[in-house]
């Protein structure tokens, strides 16, 4: 067993703070791509806003699995596991909510579309 001050656990001690700093900007950049997707389906470019909410998917994907290791490994304190699951949670919610959006989007394009012929 190492010593509590052994280079062995100061380098462990410090990639656990990297992998769960990681995690939180992954987060934050799922959020960012999530409002990127917003503002471009209210603008009504639906081809930016899915490459945008195509991007916050993937992120979210990441996101889960930081978290999941960060659960494993006891990385996170009780709190900052809970911030991140709660998160994670919204993240979802949000997701789900632009893909309601492009439908949407869809349907009215294939109103116009119809309308147009």
């Amino acid at each position: 067993m190492n010593a509590p001050s052994s280079p062995v656990n100061k380098i462990e001690s410090e990639s656990s703070g990297q992998h769960a700093a990681f995690c939180r900007l992954d987060l934050a950049l799922c959020f960012t791509f999530v409002e990127i997707a917003e503002m471009n389906f209210t603008f009504g470019d639906s081809e930016i806003a899915g490459c945008a909410t195509k991007k916050a998917e993937e992120l979210c994907a990441t996101a889960r699995r930081l978290v999941a290791d960060l659960k494993t490994s006891c990385s996170l304190t009780g709190q900052e596991l809970q911030d991140a699951t709660t998160k994670l949670e919204r993240l979802r919610e949000q997701l789900e909510r632009l893909h309601r959006l492009r439908k949407a989007g869809d349907i009215r394009q294939d109103q116009r579309n119809r309308a147009a012929i």
